[in-house]
């Protein structure tokens, strides 16, 4: 958006202060020098400025192209990649496409997971598929509330164990098909969870001990829990499971790889909280450092540093595509270069992306949320 400067408005046939067709004084003209040269050191430093930035940035920033308006609601309340559960007279379940459902009267909780809306009505659960169509009904149990589960062909539900202070927590899977798992019982609050391979990875928050982070691996088929790791302070970012029983943690205080016997196989070494991650092509990709100086860093498998860029502002989710790593910051969306970290693009964005995919951003702000269509494939932009 360009600016007009009081120094550059036109008024009719004048200029910047001074009359047409009259001749400047021999006083003033001293002054109109040096204002003159004042503004061109001023229009020097502001190129200089800008070509700093262009170095370090790799890229001048620029604002997204404009696209069209999808959908918008007055209130997110949970979204998963570009579907969301919205709040606009009533709960209702939206899609790239736009509204696919509305979710019934007294819908009390809806979450997103794996593309598909989860709900809890009364004493049932109900699934609806990316289509609208409702392909399940489950009895919910006293006191069990939903917890989205990357890989997961359903969807986690969770309640405390007990009454007392510290008491182990109940956790359940109810498949798509209607199955239920045998019960799980974990020693904190359920917060994250993926799952692979019959195996599910839960981080918990450990309440008992201060809210210390927990790390915990069950077999889905038996509810057994395999292992526990305790890993300090912080709240769970990420949990990605890897090849041979492996699995990828970030909280706000460390990150590393579990072993398939539940001990720390690699920790990586960050600078700062951390934010988000990430993990492509055998290489973690973090979000971290302080505000004020934020970064994005990539580690190879067994810790090793890869890249490491600064960003505008905080990245607060991280999207694997194709070659590039889209960071959704609070003010940009960038992309990377998976290999060597090579900014490739570096969009100003007016509101909070959430999420981006198949050429489409899914942002946020104070009034609600909406999904713009750009026609174009963002991870591909020059």
């Amino acid at each position: 958006m360009s600016v007009l400067l009081p120094w550059t408005r036109k008024r009719g046939r004048e200029g910047p202060g001074i009359r047409a067709g009259r001749p400047v004084p021999a006083s003033n003209r001293p002054k109109a020098s040096l204002l003159s040269m004042l503004f061109t050191l001023l229009g020097i430093v502001a190129l200089l400025l800008t070509a700093r930035e262009a170095l370090f940035e790799g890229t001048l920033a620029r604002m997204l192209p404009e696209g069209s308006k999808v959908w918008e609601a007055s209130s997110l309340e949970h979204s998963g990649g570009l579907y969301a559960v919205a709040y606009e007279n009533g709960r209702a379940f939206y899609g790239p496409l736009g509204k696919i459902v509305s979710l019934p009267d007294g819908t009390e909780e809806a979450v997103i997971s794996g593309g598909k809306a989860y709900a809890i009505a009364g004493t049932s659960i109900h699934g609806y598929g990316p289509d609208g169509k409702l392909f399940l009904t489950q009895v919910k149990e006293p006191g069990e509330n939903l917890l989205p589960c990357k890989g997961l062909s359903g969807i986690l539900v969770v309640r405390p164990g007990g009454g007392g202070f510290g008491e182990p927590w109940v956790l359940r899977a109810v498949f798509d098909g209607g199955e239920v798992s045998p019960p799980v019982r974990l020693p904190g609050i359920p917060a994250e969870a993926a799952a692979e391979d019959g195996l599910l990875y839960v981080g918990l928050r450990d309440i008992a001990s201060g809210g210390a982070a927990l790390l915990t691996c069950a077999e889905v088929s038996s509810g057994k829990v395999l292992w526990c790791l305790p890993l300090g302070d912080g709240h769970f970012r990420s949990i990605i499971p890897l090849s041979s029983g492996r699995v990828f943690y970030a909280t706000s205080k460390s990150a590393g790889v579990v072993g398939p016997g539940g001990g720390i196989t690699c920790s990586l070494n960050l600078g700062g909280p951390v934010w988000t991650a990430a993990w492509e092509d055998e290489t973690a990709f973090i979000s971290h450092g302080l505000i004020s100086e934020p970064f994005v860093t990539a580690f190879a498998e067994d810790g090793k540093l890869v890249w490491q860029r600064r960003t505008p502002s905080v990245a607060h989710r991280l999207v694997a595509s194709d070659h590039a790593l889209v960071a959704l910051c609070q003010t940009h969306v960038v992309g990377f270069s998976l290999r060597d970290g090579r900014r490739e693009y570096s969009f100003k964005t007016r509101d909070l992306p959430l999420a981006v995919g198949e050429g489409s951003i899914l942002f946020g702000n104070d009034k609600g949320a909406y999904l713009m269509s750009l026609d174009i494939n963002l991870s591909r932009l020059p």
